[in-house]
């Protein structure tokens, strides 16, 4: 997916404010923020390993929040994508956001790279899909793992009542090596032989997907 290159980035940063998302409107800065933690800490983390702090990505995510509503027009599909654009960039002058500015190039320089030849790689589109949820009050059920190959962690936001969440694990040919459901604690990889791992959510009574499945390769 093609994007503006400052604009990933605001994605970026923005997300590292947001997740369990509720309305543009009536949800807060900090309730999006621990979304994201929930959704992606990895990528939250590598940031904060870099000397930035919870209080830092949450003025930045207000500072693009404001710099939208500054331009007084109506957040739509069509306009979505110029609209972050400019509250990016204008965020980013800030003096007060050019550590998480610079923290961001520090800890993904490839997916920087990219995003200055305006596309958005599958490392960055996380943060894409998070703000937008968050900017348009999307509460459609989510669900992502994170961790490692040894230690797996299972995030979803939004569940429906009556969901059942499934995390296998499994081989370079698919083969089923561990199976997880509803995992309240990390997941220990028993197998050396593990590939990748997948969960989903279905609704038990309809057996139905309740969202989309999300894969995490090792």
């Amino acid at each position: 997916m093609i994007k503006k290159v400052l604009f990933v980035l605001l994605i970026l940063i923005t997300i590292l404010s947001f997740v369990p998302a509720i309305s543009a409107i009536d949800y807060d800065e900090e309730g999006a923020y621990n979304e994201c933690y929930t959704l992606y800490p990895d990528f939250i983390n590598k940031i904060k390993d870099l000397g930035i702090t919870d209080n830092q990505l949450m003025t930045f995510v207000k500072s693009v929040e404001d710099k939208v509503l500054e331009q007084n027009v109506e957040l739509t599909e069509e306009n979505f994508d110029s609209l972050m654009f400019t509250a990016f960039k204008e965020a980013f002058k800030m003096r007060k956001n050019i550590k998480v500015r610079d923290a961001l190039a520090k800890a993904y320089p490839e997916s920087t790279t990219e995003a200055i030849d305006g596309v958005i790689t599958e490392e960055f589109m996380p943060i894409y899909i998070t703000v937008k949820r968050f900017l348009f009050g999307i509460t459609t059920p989510v669900i992502t793992l994170s961790g490692t190959k040894e230690v797996l962690l299972a995030h979803h936001v939004h569940m429906i009542d009556g969901a059942t969440v499934f995390v296998g694990i499994y081989s370079e040919d698919g083969t089923l090596l561990q199976a997880h459901i509803n995992p309240a604690e990390a997941i220990e990889c028993k197998s050396e032989s593990a590939s990748y791992a997948r969960i989903f959510a279905f609704n038990k009574n309809s057996l139905s997907p309740v969202c989309d499945s999300y894969t995490l390769k090792f």
